[in-house]
């Protein structure tokens, strides 16, 4: 995991870049506006450019582009892996390695508003023997600015945990977890809480745990009961419930940490579909479940020198909330423009990060850039 997850950092810059890029480079560029109509011809070009874009591209995976709950295009495109004859398809699934960061944000805004933690608790009420609880709050670990080491990417970190512990994939969850606790807690801060940023899947680990000694639940019921069932995501969940759907396109790569227990719980363990992702990203704009107040709160820049990052989620300057994904060989991309309506997702069980960067702003050019003048 450490390998591919650590990629997600490198994908982030790279897709901020670019999109940056492209639009200083343009003399006029202007998105279109949430008023305007769509006409099924409009939609239908929209349908063969990205069919052409995935083509020539040979993307393996899914798009789906939505704009005020009227889907723009969505394809899938090539087999499940080059030795298969099955299509991947519209409705398959694909874990989504740390876009998932946002739902266990959700999940702890929804506690808030529940009146059962406050983001500015300091952690000692859920880990009362770690040497720095008092230290950092809830609020330092959803903005990445608690100073704790990251346990993934890490290499030495990572290497301590295999040598000092049963970390296995015959292994329990609890016992995986209490593997990836035990490494966590034990480690130097890097920089004094909320002195500085620097992106940590321990953070978001923590606070899955957090989730389930607050709720009393398991953090996969608390997201099912608050968040995936209303919004009706039924294809969505934790992997150690969905690897086995028979629905997950293959893992392309060597590692098959998705399939781990425990593992990537919290910070990337998610397992969804394009039509579900689009439901979630819908639902935070319009506060299907969280209030405006907690989408706000979720949606600020807290690092605007550094990270760009909210509440599991990155803050663009434009407006747009995003997120990137990477586990095992599964590269996700999740982009949403709220003032705009528009959602985008991508996801793909072939690790390409050019590819990746490409493809997405090659879609975002087609459907919300306006350069003609």
């Amino acid at each position: 995991m450490k390998r591919f997850l650590s990629a997600i950092i490198i994908l982030v810059l790279v897709l901020s870049l670019a999109a940056c890029a492209n639009t200083s480079s343009q003399e006029k560029v202007e998105t279109t506006t949430a008023s305007e109509s769509l006409s099924s011809s409009d939609v239908g070009e929209f349908q063969t450019q990205l069919e052409e874009i995935l083509k020539e591209e040979k993307f393996r995976g899914v798009v789906r582009v939505s704009k005020n709950g009227v889907i723009l295009c969505e394809a899938a495109n090539e087999t499940l892996s080059p030795d298969s004859s099955e299509e991947i398809t519209i409705d398959s699934q694909f874990a989504i390695g740390s876009v998932s960061k946002q739902f266990t944000a959700a999940c702890i805004m929804l506690l808030k508003e529940e009146g059962k933690l406050n983001v500015d608790d300091t952690i000692d009420k859920w880990y009362p023997d770690y040497q720095y609880a008092k230290d950092i709050t809830v609020k330092n670990l959803l903005t990445m600015c608690s100073g704790i080491p990251d346990y993934v990417n890490d290499a030495n970190l990572w290497e301590l945990a295999s040598q000092r512990y049963d970390f296995s994939k015959t292994a329990s969850e609890e016992e995986n977890r209490k593997v990836s606790r035990d490494v966590i807690l034990s480690q130097e801060l890097e920089f004094t809480p909320d002195s500085d940023y620097a992106y940590s899947n321990s953070n978001y680990f923590l606070l899955a745990e957090i989730v389930e000694q607050v709720s009393q639940k398991s953090f996969s019921d608390y997201l099912k009961e608050n968040f995936l069932i209303p919004l009706q995501m039924t294809d969505t969940g934790v992997a150690e419930e969905l690897s086995g759907s028979g629905r997950l396109v293959p893992n392309l790569g060597e590692e098959n940490d998705i399939q781990t227990k425990g593992l990537c719980f919290g910070d990337g363990g998610i397992i969804s579909t394009a039509a579900d992702m689009d439901r979630w990203m819908t639902s935070l704009r319009e506060h299907t479940v969280l209030s405006e107040d907690s989408v706000n709160e979720m949606t600020t820049d807290y690092s605007p020198q550094s990270g760009h990052y909210g509440y599991g989620l990155f803050i663009s300057s434009d407006g747009a909330w995003w997120h990137a994904g990477a586990v095992d060989s599964y590269l996700t991309h999740m982009y949403t423009v709220p003032a705009e309506g528009y959602n985008l997702f991508a996801s793909t069980n072939k690790m390409d990060l050019d590819k990746m960067n490409t493809v997405t702003l090659r879609i975002k050019q087609m459907t919300i850039w306006d350069d003609t003048d």
